[in-house]
């Protein structure tokens, strides 16, 4: 039988003889949070692992317990408790092991300094808390690790339950979280096996970036947190047809862009977020709608978004003059309208476009598209088309990314 001290030296169990167990004993006091780790082991996988309370009874086990296992557990009494080691079968070998407690970091303060846990104890844990309201958004941001990125990171409720986790820690693990009640919330980093180190939190509360205005001014949003992200709001009504562009950006092109309904549900999103992601929205209800910013793993900078209607250029007519379009907005979209009657040909025809890249869409009553093409010449025509039905067609330009410019737009026949 050997002895152990929570955050002494680790120790070695030699098992020379089949059929024979190992046993260790430590001291502890109620309340205390503990944690067995394996750092090395010739008993193989297989090996189970019991932890006796100092009455005798079980405490916790397990019963694979090799190299980077971890066993955690809060010590309920005062006393001396047991483990004992149980090779598989008739196995033979040593195992050595480290019993740490939980290094507590302190508090980290949502909107204060970045805080860093280092864990140089195998199978040891840390701990930091933060105080939060009922409703708050708070994000939290890995700013740096280098511990295994296979390691488990929790956020805990004041009531224990878990609020949100991830088993993957690395500069990619953002949470964002509303929280659900007023306290204190715990956050709990776990080592992957014997991996130690350090990992460094950033806890923010979002950018509100203001309202934006459909056909009004752009907007910026700037991020300056690890972690942290911005949003938006915009008011719409049912029906209406809006388009969302990006004039320019400083973060990360990996970051993510989300629409959310006035339900909270999601209208539109994207995970490449440059000058080339354009949104064009229907919108199904009227309210306030939220854009959300999410930057990419640690990346900061800001983005410039734009708003817009629809450009209507009016009706024009088949074999008749050419309607001039003009788009002077980032990201948005114009078009006309045409009369035609079923198997009737035409040619949608495009002249002085000074837009650069476009693409240019013929789509049938239904709004469903009939033909298209993409063109970035000054002159240049869709393929002539027989008409499936009677009704008014729409022909729509859509600039690629910042563009803006205009163009004459006709219709023939054929």
């Amino acid at each position: 039988m050997g002895r152990m001290n929570i955050g002494g030296s680790s120790h070695t169990v030699t098992i020379g003889t089949a059929n024979k167990v190992g046993m260790v004993i430590f001291d502890g006091v109620a309340g205390q949070q503990t944690s067995l780790g394996v750092n090395s082991s010739t008993l193989g996988g297989s090996t189970d692992v019991y932890i006796y309370k100092p009455d005798g009874s079980q405490l916790i086990s397990d019963f694979t317990f090799g190299v980077g296992a971890h066993l955690h557990v809060t010590l309920p009494v005062n006393g001396t408790y047991t483990i004992l080691i149980v090779p598989f079968g008739t196995t033979t070998g040593s195992i050595t092991l480290t019993l740490s407690e939980d290094i507590y970091v302190g508090s980290i303060i949502t909107d204060g300094a970045s805080v860093t846990a280092t864990i140089g104890r195998v199978g040891q844990r840390a701990r930091m808390t933060f105080s939060g309201t009922a409703a708050q958004v708070v994000s939290m941001g890995v700013s740096s690790v280098t511990m295994s990125t296979n390691s488990d990171i929790y956020v805990y409720n004041p009531d224990g339950s878990t609020l949100t986790s991830s088993f993957q820690l690395n500069t990619s693990t953002n949470f964002h979280m509303t929280l659900p009640t007023t306290g204190t919330y715990t956050i709990l980093i776990d080592p992957d096996q014997i991996s130690t180190g350090s990992v460094t939190l950033t806890l923010s509360s979002e950018v509100y970036a203001g309202t934006i205005v459909v056909d009004g001014a752009s907007v910026t949003a700037t991020t300056t947190r690890v972690g942290q992200r911005a949003r938006m709001t915009f008011g719409g009504t049912a029906g209406q047809v809006a388009s969302l562009g990006v004039n320019s950006i400083t973060m990360s092109t990996n970051s993510d862009i989300f629409v959310y309904n006035p339900d909270g549900s999601t209208l539109a999103s994207s995970f490449i977020l440059n000058t080339s992601t354009n949104f064009h929205m229907t919108l199904p209800a009227t309210g306030t709608y939220t854009i959300i910013v999410d930057p990419d793993a640690t990346s900061t900078g800001s983005v410039t978004l734009t708003l817009s209607s629809e450009v209507n250029a009016g009706a024009i007519v088949i074999n008749g003059g050419a309607a001039p379009l003009t788009i002077s907005r980032v990201g948005q979209r114009g078009y006309v309208t045409f009369s035609g009657n079923q198997s009737q040909q035409a040619t949608v025809r495009i002249t002085g476009n000074t837009m650069g890249q476009v693409t240019v869409r013929l789509l049938k009553p239904d709004g469903t598209q009939l033909t298209s093409t993409v063109s970035s010449l000054s002159s240049f025509n869709l393929a002539t088309q027989t008409l499936p039905t009677t009704g008014t067609y729409t022909i729509q330009a859509d600039p690629s990314g910042v563009n803006t410019g205009s163009m004459n737009i006709s219709v023939t026949s054929p």
